[in-house]
């Protein structure tokens, strides 16, 4: 499952954000709850570090979440 299908997965009927989700995102990574959100929806890509404690703390693969990574990004 990539990251932007666990967000949408925790998104309520109505599309609502899952506000208790974003902030561990954002607690694990040291980032704000808006660049998490950010990722959510695929609007940006978290930078390499912060992919690797996303993948710990979602228990997946760096390749798994995150399939469109360029090789450069490695």
């Amino acid at each position: 499952m990539t990251f932007t299908e666990h967000y949408a997965a925790r998104c309520g009927a109505k599309g609502e954000r899952p506000m208790e989700w974003l902030q561990e995102i954002a607690v694990v990574t040291g980032m704000t709850v808006d660049a998490a959100y950010q990722w959510g929806i695929g609007c940006r890509t978290p930078n390499p570090a912060a992919q690797r404690f996303i993948a710990e703390a979602l228990g997946e693969s760096i390749e798994e979440l995150f399939p469109n990574n360029k090789k450069t990004r490695q």
